[in-house]
Parts: C-alpha cells; structure tokens; sequence
C-alpha cells in the first residue's frame, strides 16, 4: 500500500488506525484487517455497566432466510422458566445465513402470544440484523398512537461457548460436538415482572466473534477467538 500511494509505511499505519477508529475496518486478534460490516449488533449486559458484548459478523452480510411460528409442546426446562401452561406454546424461529451458508438460528419461546404473532410462515424482513425477537410489535397501541410500554424487558442474558443440540449443529451445518455461541436471553413484562419470552440464539462461530467492550476511557476489549489462541 506505501508503494501503490507513494507514501510512508508509517502513514499507511496512521490512516488504518483511524478507519479502524471510525469503526469502518476491523482489527483481528492475529493483525488480519477486513472491512467493518454494517450489521453490527450490540447487547448491553445486564448490571455492568459500560460494558457491551459485541456479536461481530466479520464482514459477512448477514441475510433472513425464514420466519417462522409454529406451536408445540413446553420444554419442561423452558416451561419452568416461562411459568407456562405444560400443554402447548407458541414458538418463533428465525434462520440468517452468511452468503447463502448457515450462521444463526434464533428460536423464540412466548409465555403468551404477543399482539401481530400469527401460526405460519412470515414474509422475510428485508433488514439484516439479527434480531433477539421476531419482528412483531413490542408493545400496545396507545390511544394517542405512541407506543405504550413495551411487552418485552431484559430479564436475563447469558453469552457462551459450548456444544448446541445435535439438531441445531445439523442446521448450521457444524459437526457434532463442536462450540457454537450461544446467546440466551429472558424476557419480562416491565409492568408486572412476569415472565414473558426465552430466546436462545445459536451463532456458527466460523461467522462471528464476540467481542466485550468497555466503553469507559482507555477500555480494553477482550474476544473469543483471543481467548482461543491463548487456549
């Protein structure tokens, strides 16, 4: 690049510097340097704060493949969570892929139906992010037209690595047994505190990284895939 621009090695630092500064091109642990994505998504972790964990798609362009609700039987551990009826609940899965390959799959327990959730299958939001909630209204009309308090709180959030159910490795074509980043979030009522949904997201870790950021002066961030080469 300092041949092709007829400028200095040390110029050439500065300026990636601060595109990677501007959050327009990214840093890898091992020096590797790509173009920052748009999809970026960032989860605020609950009683830290300033700190954010960061789900990077590492310049893939991620795309909605399917929406879809069903209704089935509780998992008893979901069915504890939720304080749900055993009997049946209604379920939403989201599938995004990563150039036409398997990256994330989102499935959506509700305690309750939520306003706009039909059975069936949805049309595809042309939007890119991977949402921790299907897109359906978060909360009321009010008689005003504002939004009235929404449906759904952060109740909880939990971000690991670890081995998915064997159906979830087949989906994002990963071999058994290996991690994937698993993302699990509770919902509640913010009026009420009761229970109202469980989201488990399975991210193919080939495609993402997480990264935890501090947003205080001079914070360090720290990644999975640092953490792995440090073993």
């Amino acid at each position: 690049m300092a041949r092709r621009y007829n400028v200095s090695a040390a110029e050439v630092e500065a300026a990636l510097e601060e595109l990677a500064g501007r959050h327009l091109i990214r840093r890898l642990p091992d020096g590797q340097m790509y173009r920052a994505s748009p999809a970026e998504y960032l989860i605020q972790l609950e009683g830290m704060p300033g700190l954010a964990a960061q789900i990077d798609p590492m310049s893939a362009v991620i795309a909605c493949q399917s929406f879809q609700v069903s209704e089935r039987r509780v998992p008893e551990n979901v069915g504890w969570a939720l304080h749900a009826d055993p009997a049946s609940i209604y379920v939403a899965r989201l599938v995004w892929t990563a150039g036409d390959q398997p990256a994330a799959l989102a499935t959506t327990y509700f305690a309750t139906p939520p306003p706009g959730l039909t059975l069936g299958a949805h049309p595809i939001s042309p939007a890119s992010a991977v949402t921790l909630l299907p897109p359906v209204p978060a909360g009321l009309d009010a008689p005003d037209g504002q939004w009235a308090v929404p449906l759904f709180a952060m109740r909880s959030l939990s971000v690991e690595m670890q081995p998915p159910a064997p159906s979830i490795a087949k989906h994002l074509g990963m071999t058994a047994g290996l991690p994937a980043i698993l993302v699990t979030v509770t919902f509640q009522d913010p009026e009420t505190c009761n229970p109202t949904a469980l989201t488990v997201v399975a991210l193919h870790p080939d495609v993402f990284r997480i990264a935890i950021e501090s947003a205080a002066p001079g914070g360090t961030s720290l990644s999975w895939a640092a953490l792995e080469d440090e073993g």
